[in-house]
């Protein structure tokens, strides 16, 4: 686990000075305003600073629990206070714990770790906390209402990358099929193109499946294209375009694996002519070039990548990298 300082909070200026105060004007509050919130950093601090007294002494009881949940709730990203919060638990509960004590406990975490997420729903140690704890209390009658939690989340942001990974968790332990979660994740993606997040989850619910053999690459290679004539210049569906030629790179040499390329370079080359300043289109149809191989191909590959070179500076070396993966030029 992270351990680390006490983060981004009310503690980091104490004296009330505007460094620090996001998008705030200096001399843009009322000196009442000032004094208030130079008050709340003052407490914040005097709690930060128990709190922290109380690890270094090993002090775990219920006092513990108190203060680092008044001083989480003043300051979610408090590394050290999830962390001091879990061996008091673990102290104050014991090796062989009392299941309903536990399962008090792990309520508790819940609801603490939920109103951190109302706080700020993208805190990394708000979301390890929270599985910590249904972990540690063997909570899976928690599971159900946790993935619902996850559809609330995302439904205000669907690209909240750690609350997909925590469902991806939870869809384990409760041991949803990956078709069940292909349907959720078809819906995310069809909302919104631009999510990717939701491709991402897409390519491990899929490897999950099983293999990702031709079928599959065809459906997913029509799945993908709709965004591609959507937004061309969106980069998430390209990247995962680019998982799907990895995937289909272990199938190169199957017959229909070698038809679904050639139609991905066909449309790979529409999209050059109807979108000719977008530089995504252009990478996939070098790749679709070192993919399909020949003489013909490699040529056309390094008039891509010359191309790219000439746009795209910043990425010579790895343009230079997919050169060198090109057959001779016939």
């Amino acid at each position: 686990e992270r351990r680390g300082p006490h983060g981004p909070g009310p503690h980091a200026r104490a004296d009330g000075a505007h460094r620090g105060m996001h998008n705030i004007k200096k001399g843009s509050i009322s000196a009442s305003k000032a004094e208030a919130l130079r008050q709340k950093g003052a407490q914040y601090l005097s709690l930060s600073q128990e709190v922290l007294r109380m690890r270094a002494a090993g002090q775990h009881d219920e006092r513990a629990l108190e203060l680092t949940a008044k001083a989480l709730r003043a300051n979610v990203e408090h590394y050290t206070a999830w962390n001091f919060r879990k061996d008091v638990l673990r102290h104050v509960h014991g090796e062989e714990p009392d299941a309903a004590a536990v399962e008090q406990a792990c309520k508790g975490e819940l609801e603490l770790t939920q109103a951190a997420l109302g706080d700020n729903p993208k805190a990394y140690c708000v979301w390890h906390h929270r599985l910590w704890a249904l972990t540690w209390g063997k909570c899976a009658w928690a599971l159900p209402r946790e993935l619902k939690l996850c559809d609330k989340l995302l439904a205000l942001d669907a690209r909240n990358f750690h609350c997909w990974q925590y469902r991806r968790t939870i869809a384990e332990r409760l041991e949803r099929s990956p078709e069940d979660e292909l349907a959720f994740v078809t819906d995310q993606i069809s909302r919104d193109f631009s999510n990717y997040s939701a491709w991402h989850y897409r390519s491990k619910v899929l490897e999950a499946r099983g293999e990702v053999d031709a079928q599959v690459l065809k459906e997913e290679f029509e799945l993908v294209r709709n965004a591609f004539y959507t937004a061309p210049d969106d980069s998430s569906a390209w990247f995962y375009h680019r998982w799907l030629l990895e995937k289909a790179a272990t199938h190169s040499a199957v017959p229909e694996v070698r038809s679904l390329l050639a139609e991905e370079l066909r449309v790979a080359d529409e999209l050059i002519d109807l979108e000719p300043g977008s530089k995504w289109p252009k990478v996939a149809a070098a790749r679709l070039c070192i993919l399909l191989g020949g003489g013909a191909g490699a040529s056309r590959g390094v008039t891509l990548l010359d191309e790219l070179e000439a746009v795209d500076p910043m990425r010579r070396a790895h343009y230079g990298a997919l050169r060198a993966k090109l057959g001779p030029a016939g």
